[in-house]
């Protein structure tokens, strides 16, 4: 239950941010890289073994490696055939996810950022500052199209799939 309303809080906030930026030129995007291979395991505290140890073979079977779970990830930010795709989720394997309806909805968006800003109140700077810096920001990136990614690693690889 912790992780489906971290997950749609993740949701909530990059959905409002989407909306908030989509005049400018930063991309807002949610990625779920799904199940990596690593060691989240090892310190796991209060796990009776037989079950750590269960859950550590099920998690080598299952997950893919960090590498592979880090693809759309490093996609979404380098490509530039990713450009145009701000407000929208994607999956492992680039695989593009449809927003939650929940996620869309401007009342919950609102109340989540609301929520935000009195929790950060007085440990970060006023977020007056923000919109001004993203559009500066914006306007001094290039995302032109076809613009060179120097290392890149992608090599004419399909871009992004539709479920």
């Amino acid at each position: 239950d912790v992780w489906r309303r971290t997950q749609f809080a993740n949701d909530l906030l990059a959905a409002k941010l989407a909306m908030r930026w989509r005049y400018t030129r930063v991309e807002v995007t949610a990625a779920y890289p799904g199940l990596a291979r690593t060691a989240f395991l090892r310190n796991a505290r209060g796990l009776p073994r037989p079950l750590h140890a269960v859950a550590t073979l099920l998690h080598a079977a299952c997950a893919r490696s960090a590498r592979a779970a880090a693809d759309t990830l490093v996609y979404l930010a380098r490509h530039p055939q990713a450009i145009g795709v701000s407000g929208r989720f994607f999956g492992p394997r680039r695989l593009e996810i449809a927003v939650p309806p929940a996620a869309r909805r401007a009342d919950r968006q609102t109340l989540l950022w609301q929520a935000s800003e009195q929790l950060t109140r007085g440990h970060l700077p006023s977020a007056q500052w923000l919109e001004p810096v993203a559009l500066r920001a914006a306007a001094a990136v290039s995302n032109e199209p076809g613009a060179p990614c120097a290392d890149d690693g992608f090599d004419g690889e399909p871009a992004i799939t539709r479920a």
